[in-house]
């Protein structure tokens, strides 16, 4: 893949996994935390939230992740190929924690509001919060390799970047 492109799909990578971060901070920190505040109407609110949700994060979360197999499968450098791959591992661990804690909660939450369960999905939403962050920092940091590729005439085979900056290999 050109540098051009790869910088390209880098930066739709960057904007689609802040998406997520945003959202999951905001859940986190604020949407969550409210259930306990909803009352008699709980059982309500909670079909509405599991509904809408959806809606919002599906397609950015569906960006993100073809765009991380992506960044991975272009990778020109080995430098990437280790970002990508650390911010690969940390998706899959995200997915993990939604499939075993976050989705099963929220389900389990139609039923009406118990503290316990909702103590249990901010648990499991903690760690899909750090992931989504170190996902976000390494998204940045897979956009700024990207872009000093691109602006050092791409890769070049055999070749690779040392700790300082310098070419080396064949």
């Amino acid at each position: 893949m050109p540098p051009a492109r790869y910088t390209t799909l880098s930066l739709v990578h960057l904007v689609a996994t802040w998406w997520m971060v945003g959202m999951i901070w905001v859940i986190q920190a604020i949407h969550y935390p409210l259930f306990a505040l909803v009352g008699d109407t709980y059982e309500r609110y909670q079909q509405a939230h599991v509904d809408r949700i959806g809606n919002l994060v599906g397609l950015p979360w569906l960006v993100e992740g073809l765009c991380t197999l992506a960044v991975f499968a272009f990778a020109p450098t080995w430098r990437l190929r280790v970002l990508t791959t650390v911010a690969g591992l940390a998706m899959a661990g995200i997915l993990l924690a939604t499939v075993t804690v976050s989705a099963p909660v929220n389900g389990d939450l139609l039923d009406g509001f118990d503290q316990d369960l909702l103590d249990r999905l901010l648990v499991g939403n903690g760690v899909r919060t750090a992931l989504w962050t170190r996902r976000g920092l390494l998204a940045g940091w897979i956009t700024v390799e990207a872009v000093r590729l691109l602006a050092g005439g791409g890769a070049q085979t055999g070749a690779s970047t040392g700790s300082r900056g310098e070419r080396v290999g064949g």
